[in-house]
């Protein structure tokens, strides 16, 4: 009678491939959880970013920016969208900011990184399912 013997890596085959799944998943998921608060467009980010130095500038000018000009247009662009006044638009804007720069990115990233430390350190694809399971768990809670 012939035996076969498997080597360590077409053992291994299996949790790798989950892992790999489930990396590609951690990564879908965010995506999805973070376009909640982001729009996921490109050249987005520079927006955001542009609305924000526009927003401080707006609220750090004296007197209060009457009109338009380049250095407030997104503000003035949003009155009336966003809120009823320049001031307000630029409070909004900042507020948005603050809120998910000091505690929905940080919370998002953190759930992120565990998972995909759990997903590495898994022993089994069981484990691997479960890391994957908790993860959306948690992503859906924001």
């Amino acid at each position: 009678m012939l035996t076969l013997k498997r080597s360590q890596a077409s053992l291994d085959a299996p949790l790798r491939a989950a892992q790999a799944i489930a990396r590609q998943r951690v990564v879908e998921v965010t995506d999805t959880v973070r376009g909640k608060f982001l729009t996921r467009a490109i050249g987005q980010e520079l927006t955001y970013g542009e609305k924000e130095a526009q927003a401080q500038a707006f609220l750090a000018a004296s007197p209060e920016p009457q009109e338009p000009g380049t250095e407030y247009g997104f503000v003035f662009g949003e009155v009336g969208i966003t809120a009823d006044t320049p001031r307000a638009v630029a409070e909004a804007v900042l507020a948005k900011a603050f809120a998910y720069r000091a505690h929905i990115g940080p919370m998002i990233e953190r759930l992120r990184l565990l998972a995909g430390k759990q997903i590495n350190e898994a022993a089994t694809v069981s484990d691997v399912e479960q890391s994957v399971a908790e993860f959306i768990e948690d992503m859906g809670e924001i």
